[in-house]
C-alpha cells in the first residue's frame, strides 16, 4: 500500500468497526411499565415565589412515553380517587404530589417517538416546577399557607409517571425540600 493510504487506513478500520459494532447493540430489555428515579433537584433550597427543577431518570420498555396533542381538561388537583381525579384525566401523564396537602400539580411529558429498531427509551428529563405550585405553611396554623409568618418550610413530594397506554411507573417520594417563606 502507499504511504498516503496506511496513513488513512487506521481511520478507515475504526470506523467499519464502529459501524459493524453498532449494528450489534441489543435492544435494552425495559418493562413496558415506566420506571422512574430520582436524580436531582437544580436548588435544595427554594425560594417560595421561585421556579425549580426535578431531574428523573425514566425507562420505558414500549417507548409510548409523552402526548402529542392533548389538553388539560377540568379535574380537581386535590382528589386522588374519584373519576374527577386529574389521575384519570388522560391529558396528563406527570403528578407530583405534595405530601402536606395530598394535592397535586399535573404536568406533561414530552412527546417521545422511539428511534431506530427499538422501542425502548431510556434518558433524564427535567420537570420544571413553578411558582404557584407550591408556597410554605404556617407551622402555627397548618391549614393557613401563603402567606405565612414561619421563615422556612419543608417539602416532600412524591411524583409518578403514566404511559400512552395508561401503565403508571412507581411513585417515587423525592428528597426534602427547604422552602423560604417572605
Amino acid at each position: 500500500m502507499s504511504s498516503y493510504k496506511m496513513r488513512y487506513f487506521p481511520f478507515i478500520y475504526l470506523a467499519v468497526s464502529a459501524f459493524l459494532l453498532s449494528s450489534c447493540v441489543d435492544n435494552p430489555n425495559f418493562s413496558d411499565k415506566p420506571h422512574i428515579e430520582f436524580e436531582k433537584f437544580s436548588r435544595t433550597i427554594v425560594d417560595q415565589n421561585d421556579s425549580f427543577k426535578v431531574f428523573l431518570h425514566v425507562e420505558d420498555g414500549d417507548g409510548d412515553l409523552g402526548l402529542e396533542n392533548s389538553l388539560g381538561m377540568d379535574c380537581d388537583p386535590c382528589d386522588l380517587v374519584t373519576p374527577n381525579s386529574c389521575i384519570n384525566d388522560p391529558s396528563w401523564d406527570l403528578f407530583l404530589i405534595d405530601d402536606r396537602t395530598g394535592c397535586m400539580a399535573q404536568k406533561k411529558l414530552p412527546f417521545v417517538k422511539p428511534l431506530g429498531n427499538f422501542e425502548s427509551v431510556e434518558g433524564t428529563i427535567r420537570v420544571s416546577i413553578n411558582q404557584g405550585q407550591y408556597c410554605c405553611r404556617d407551622k402555627q396554623n397548618p391549614q393557613l399557607f401563603c402567606p405565612t409568618t414561619s421563615p422556612t418550610d419543608t417539602i416532600n413530594f412524591w411524583i409518578f409517571i403514566k404511559d400512552r397506554s395508561g401503565k403508571h411507573s412507581d411513585t417515587v417520594y423525592l428528597p426534602p425540600l427547604i422552602l423560604t417563606c417572605n
